[in-house]
Formats: C-alpha cells, structure tokens, sequence
C-alpha cells in the first residue's frame, strides 16, 4: 500500500489541476500583438547507389552524393495572434488587402551535388543521355516564398505534420509558392528535391514535420509577459521509393534548426519591407 499512495496522490493533484488550468486560460486575452523575429537554417545531405536492368538498355549503375544548405530570416514584422477555444491564428497584416495566415520571407538555399553512371550490355536501339551542365549553386528566394506559423494542440494536431506532441505547441509550415516548387529553380542540379521546404517529408502524407516546440497558451496571451523565445528542431532520413527493375537506393536525410523571437506589442503593428539583406550574422544564432 505504500508504494501504490504516491501514485494516488499524484493523480489527485494531477485531476485537480486540470480544471484550475482551464480557467486560468479561459481569463487571457483573447488577442495579441507581436513583433517576431523568424530565423531557420536546415542542412541536407544525401548518397545515391542504384543499379537499374532492362532488356533493351542492359544494367546501368549510378552512384552519387552531395549536400544542400537552407538559411531563412525574418527580421522583424509584426504578427496579431487571435484564439477562439482551443484554435490559435497567426495573422500577418498586409500593406493593402485583409491580413494573411503566412509571411513573405527572405533567404537561400544553395545545392551541390555529382552523380556519376556506367552501362553495360545496352543494344543499338537504347536511348542515349545527353550530357547537361549542372548549374549547382546558390539560389534566392528574395521574398516570393511564404511561411507561416501554426499553433496547435495534441487534440487538434494536423495530420503529416510529424508526430504529436505532448503539449501545446508552435511549428512552422513552408517555404511555399508558385516560384519555388518542384526544384526551386534548379534544372540540372541532382540533390533532394524537397530540401527547399523546411523540415523532413513525411512517408505516406503531404505533410513536413518540422519540429514542434512547446508554447503554452499562458505565455502567448499573458500581457506580463513581453519577450520569449520559442526554438524547434527536427532532424530525419527523407523517404524515397525506388522505381520497379531498380536495386540499391537514394539515401537522403535533413535537419532543421528555427528560431521564433517575439516580442509583445500593445496595438497591431504596420506592415514593413522585408529586409532581405546578408542572412550570415542573423542565421548563426540558430546553428
């Protein structure tokens, strides 16, 4: 009996807590104004070994490597952050038009990358490769990329966005848009082609699980509190199917570090331009 009345005790304080916390929340403002200060930088890395047959073109091997480096930031823009129940919104106002659930964000992401191939046994009618240029290298983003910030519970978590947590919790979702998607705007650079997203692809959804990073209701809407600093990170292997007739594989993996400062403001802030100036010294506080 006595080991066992620890453990009762705890589930007593535990069941008494639960409604003291629900009304604590229920007495928050239901609206906040923040500066925030967006920072990310994501390292990819990835092998290739692959060995293909067909009739026709005899057995070809492949093998490669290479690496890519994603650096995002936001200096300072102001966000309102609206709840209702147990739903957060993070809306970003607009120089013209309604305020919008995700920001224009500045950064780069620079790819490298060799692959190198051999053939045997290929009959006359095979097709042949035609060499190409890579044109590895840094690419921009130069602010037509989106992000946004989602705040969300255990209960409410979105399905493919990793796991769930164990507490309420802010990730990120993006870069995305038009300009960026499917290479972003490479034409010849192998690599892995989602590495100018923000965190690891899930296997068997659309989502990408960037890291939750817990953030309570309490210090979001509690006017006392008027700085804080919420940090996610997310690392895994990228899931890749290999094409039927193919043996070995594409091996690629990411990781992800973010940083999102805020800073409490007493009335809605004005929209700025984004300074998409060196991201060096801003990204090192994240590495």
């Amino acid at each position: 009996m006595k080991t066992k009345a620890p453990l009762l005790a705890l589930s007593l304080l535990t069941a008494a807590a639960m409604p003291v916390a629900q009304a604590n929340a229920k007495k928050l403002p239901k609206t906040a104004y923040f500066n925030v200060r967006i920072l990310a930088h994501q390292n990819g890395n990835w092998t290739e070994d692959m060995t293909a047959s067909s009739p026709l073109c005899g057995v070809s091997h492949t093998t490669g490597h290479g690496n890519s480096k994603v650096f995002l930031a936001i200096t300072s823009v102001p966000v309102t952050v609206k709840r209702t129940g147990t739903s957060v919104r993070f809306l970003f106002p607009q120089s013209s038009g309604p305020p919008k659930p995700d920001v224009a964000i500045g950064g780069t992401l620079e790819r490298h990358g060799e692959q190198q191939g051999t053939s045997t046994g290929a009959k006359p009618g095979c097709p042949k490769s035609i060499p190409v240029p890579p044109d590895c290298g840094v690419r921009h983003y130069d602010g037509k990329a989106r992000l946004a910030l989602l705040w969300n519970t255990p209960g409410n978590w979105p399905f493919g966005d990793g796991g769930k947590p164990h507490t309420p919790s802010l990730h990120l979702r993006g870069p995305y848009g038009p300009d960026i998607s499917g290479g972003f705007p490479f034409a010849n650079c192998i690599g892995e082609r989602d590495d100018y997203q923000l965190g690891v692809p899930e296997a068997n959804t659309m989502g990408v699980d960037s890291g939750p990073a817990a953030l309570s209701l309490s210090k979001l809407f509690n006017r006392n509190v008027k700085k804080f600093t919420v940090k996610g990170h997310v690392d895994g292997i990228v899931p890749h199917v290999l094409p039927t007739g193919v043996t070995g594989g594409f091996h690629s993996t990411l990781s992800l570090n973010w940083t999102v400062e805020f800073k409490r403001l007493s009335h809605p802030g004005k929209p700025d331009p984004i300074d998409l100036g060196p991201l060096s010294s801003s990204l090192s506080r994240v590495r």
